[in-house]
């Protein structure tokens, strides 16, 4: 079973993602964002650089561009 874990890593959404539920971050292609934490290979926590907002997002939306290799996830 898949939990919530940190992970710091770059992101570039590449399809946006709008949701109702107050936790979701809305996102529109082309947002860089900051992640802060996953949850398997489904969703992360995320800071959109362009809106400061923070909230979930699918992780099928998004691209990495690289990730701190120290967090607990390696």
């Amino acid at each position: 079973m898949s939990k919530w874990e940190k992970f710091q890593a770059s992101a570039i959404a590449v399809y946006p993602y709008s949701s109702s539920e107050i936790h979701h971050l809305s996102i529109q292609s082309g947002d860089r964002l900051e992640i802060i934490e996953k949850f398997g290979d489904t969703w992360v926590k995320a800071k959109c650089m362009t809106t400061s907002c923070i909230g979930l997002c699918p992780r099928n939306r998004i691209q990495l561009l690289s990730h701190d290799q120290n967090d607990s996830s390696r």
